[in-house]
């Protein structure tokens, strides 16, 4: 997303900054920003810029990096429940070979996880002719 906006560029690096300053309990808290209902920061964020899945699946290592730094990334938020899929099918039914990178050495993200359908990150990648991954 980060990559195809470069007209915004400049304010999501802006707003990038801001909300490093703010503590977690700030930007999770339940206070209402006066737009919806009890919205935090964190929330209005992810709407409007999108959550880790999203940049796993457009490629923004950047705006991943950013969400993993100032809110924290748990396990619960790894897999989509019902589909068993994790951020790393993701990226590599995508091709993001950055995310890639990422997801497995600063996110330990399980390699041989299986989804709904008994597919790895890796079958997903052969399957979509994505060698790089597979080597």
């Amino acid at each position: 997303m980060r990559a195809e906006s470069k007209r915004y560029r400049r304010l999501w690096e802006l707003a990038d900054r801001m909300l490093e300053m703010f503590s977690r309990r700030v930007l999770e808290g339940d206070r209402s920003l006066g737009w919806g209902d009890n919205e935090s920061l964190k929330t209005l964020d992810m709407r409007c810029r999108g959550d880790a899945w999203d940049a796993c699946r457009s490629g923004d290592v950047e705006r991943l990096e950013m969400i993993v730094t100032v809110y924290g990334c748990s396990t619960e938020e790894w897999e989509l429940s019902e589909l068993k899929r994790t951020m790393l099918h993701e990226a590599c039914e995508n091709q993001q070979l950055q995310v890639v990178n990422f997801l497995l050495s600063t996110m330990n993200m399980p390699v041989l996880a299986q989804d709904a359908s008994g597919c790895t990150a890796l079958h997903c990648a052969a399957r979509r002719g994505f060698l790089d991954v597979c080597r």
